[in-house]
């Protein structure tokens, strides 16, 4: 909740983006584009943690921030509010790259094929600039408590055919590796508590004692569609599966950094919600 006496205003902020898109003419079909882009925000709307407050407090008991840190008479704390305000930043750049190809007609019918893929070179948020005792989280390429799933790299690779009014589509999703934990002591987010859990056990994390990070290799999820036009009653049929073969990283990545950092888990499942096969009937009337 925003404390009284805080008026939260509009957040502000830039982006750049820069890049080429390639069409040949002597390929007729095929396109490719690279952009590179970078975004930040200043006075971004941010929840400022209790851990947060409490270092920003004890490096300046001057400030504000000590408002909201609650004590009892013996000077002991009883809690510590995480208030919402405009105060932090946000910094981040990477690269978008991508290609289509749609193939020659065959008697078989249309193919097409593309790609498009983004690598994140920084995601750094800072919750209080310039503010004694802050910390920027360098969240790219780390799954994060607060934040969620920041893989560096992630992609998406498509087939389709069409033949008359059949069509079909194969999507395949990448994830790229993430960490739980940092090797860093000022993130605040070491990965002990995991040695001889049975957690660790169960989605194979290493059984060492007190590691300071721990690796999650990368991922991938498949889906398929199929579809059928029938134009004369103007009525379209789809059936697929999402997640093929049932990939369940993302909820792993979760359960265990709960277990392993004392993190909650608000993004459990973030990718995929395991293998879940689907019918849609679409009608439209003139």
């Amino acid at each position: 909740a925003v404390p009284a006496g805080i008026s939260l205003k509009p957040e502000e902020g830039k982006s750049f983006d820069y890049g080429i898109v390639y069409d040949p003419h002597w390929l007729e079909g095929f396109s490719v584009n690279v952009d590179y882009w970078r975004i930040y925000l200043n006075d971004t709307i941010t929840t400022i943690l209790a851990n947060t407050v409490a270092n920003v407090c004890f490096n300046n008991d001057a400030s504000p921030f000590c408002n909201y840190i609650t004590r009892f008479p013996d000077g002991q704390v009883n809690f510590i509010l995480e208030p919402t305000v405009n105060l932090g930043r946000l910094d981040t750049k990477g690269v978008d790259v991508g290609f289509k190809y749609r193939l020659p007609e065959t008697s078989i019918g249309n193919f097409g094929v593309s790609l498009d893929a983004t690598y994140v070179a920084r995601y750094d948020n800072d919750p209080a600039p310039g503010t004694p005792g802050d910390v920027t989280a360098h969240v790219a390429g780390h799954y994060n408590n607060q934040y969620g799933n920041y893989a560096r790299w992630r992609a998406l690779a498509g087939v389709n055919w069409n033949l008359g009014a059949f069509d079909a589509s194969w999507r395949i999703r990448y994830v790229g590796r993430v960490s739980v934990g940092s090797e860093d002591p000022a993130q605040g987010i070491s990965a002990d508590g995991c040695y001889q859990q049975p957690i660790c056990t169960q989605f194979g994390l290493p059984n060492v004692e007190n590691p300071v990070r721990l690796r999650f290799g990368a991922q991938v999820y498949n889906n398929v569609q199929f579809g059928y036009n029938i134009e004369p009653i103007n009525t379209r049929i789809d059936v697929g599966i999402d997640n093929v073969f049932d990939r369940t990283y993302a909820e792993h990545i979760s359960r265990a950094a709960a277990a392993v950092a004392g993190y909650d888990a608000p993004t459990t499942r973030v990718n995929e919600p395991g293998r879940f096969v689907w019918a849609k009937l679409s009608m439209s009337f003139d």
